[in-house]
């Protein structure tokens, strides 16, 4: 198990715990190239590490098959620091973390903001972010060498939707990989149709989750409607719309409305969904980042069957004012509480 965070001056710490996560161990920082010493308002604590040319919106992915040396390769993204937002820095570990080599632009458009990261097979490990210099538009790179060199590169938006869901109106999720048949799937909030453009034309209430689903490895994306909530006053775009995918192949897409979690599952690679379903444990609560986790011995048996889902929010969730409608078919569902099944314990 590996967790890393963006750290206070820059860079990003790394842990690693082999027990469950019952304790950890910190490992060597992924990106700890140094450009000089921090400027003076920063901490004296800080102040004798010097500043990491990267670090920001970290995000995490490990291999989901080995190595010949018996490791998994671990691969962090973060987005420069100095000067912040030029490039997304790649980092991988071939050896459990005990040290890394750096890819400082792995991002094949520059000026970019939230990354992500997800790993498939031995060596494979793809990039999404959005391309700020221009239209937003949420590009994904992809890697075949351990990230040494990003050379695959992708709109999440296919032709028919580029036009309305680029232009600064769209809010994107993170990106996911199913590692049994290398389907990537990209999650996103934005408006429904071109229609919208007419009355707000950049910023819009991103009402509708969009889901980009690729089944050529990244060369290509088909964007499917997750759920469109027929009041396009609502905004879907509360850090962050998550997607998962379990051992059965189904999908799992978690959003919040900044009232409420609801989640909507897919049992055909993303073309179709059900729900909204909203999720009524609030108790798991979390400032931020609604997600969906995939515990491995947890969520799905071998046909798919959902155990577990868990969601993150700090709102109480409130009773929504009218259902929404489902994708997959135009009837209301009545809703169904997330099923928290038994904790994962880790094989011994």
């Amino acid at each position: 198990m590996f967790c890393v965070i963006g750290g206070q001056c820059g860079g990003t710490f790394a842990w690693k715990s082999t027990d469950g996560g019952a304790h950890f161990t910190t490992l060597p920082l992924p990106n700890s190239v140094s450009s000089g010493k921090l400027p003076p308002t920063c901490t004296d604590a800080c102040n004798g590490i010097g500043l990491s040319p990267a670090g920001g919106d970290t995000d995490i992915a490990v291999a989901p098959r080995k190595k010949n040396n018996g490791f998994y390769n671990i691969y962090v993204a973060s987005l420069q620091s100095t000067p912040p937002l030029v490039n997304v820095y790649v980092s991988t570990s071939s050896n459990g973390g005990a040290t890394w080599s750096i890819n400082p632009a792995g991002a094949s458009i520059p000026v970019d903001d939230r990354e992500w990261i997800a790993a498939d097979g031995v060596s494979k490990v793809c990039i999404s972010y959005h391309s700020t210099l221009t239209s937003n538009d949420i590009v994904v790179d992809c890697s075949n060498n351990a990230g040494f060199a990003f050379t695959q590169h992708a709109s999440a938006f296919d032709p028919t939707h580029i036009a309305f869901l680029a232009g600064f109106n769209n809010v994107i999720g993170n990106l996911a990989i199913d590692p049994s048949n290398h389907v990537i799937y990209q999650v996103f909030s934005s408006i429904a149709d071109a229609t919208e453009l007419s009355s707000c034309l950049v910023s819009c209430h991103v009402h509708t989750v969009w889901i980009g689903v690729s089944i050529d490895g990244g060369n290509t994306f088909k964007d499917y409607t997750v759920y469109d909530n027929p009041n396009d006053q609502v905004d879907y775009g509360h850090q962050f719309i998550k997607v998962s995918v379990d051992r059965g192949n189904n999908v799992y897409v978690v959003y919040s409305d900044d009232h409420n979690l609801y989640y909507s599952f897919s049992k055909t690679f993303g073309q179709t969904w059900s729900g909204p379903t909203p999720s009524i444990n609030h108790r798991r609560t979390q400032q931020s980042f609604p997600g969906a986790q995939r515990e491995p011995q947890a969520v799905s048996t071998s046909s798919g069957t959902a155990q577990t889902i868990t969601a993150l929010s700090t709102l109480t969730t409130i009773p929504p004012k009218r259902r929404g409608r489902s994708t997959s078919a135009r009837t209301s569902k009545p809703p169904h509480p997330i099923v928290h099944g038994p904790r994962w314990q880790p094989r011994g």
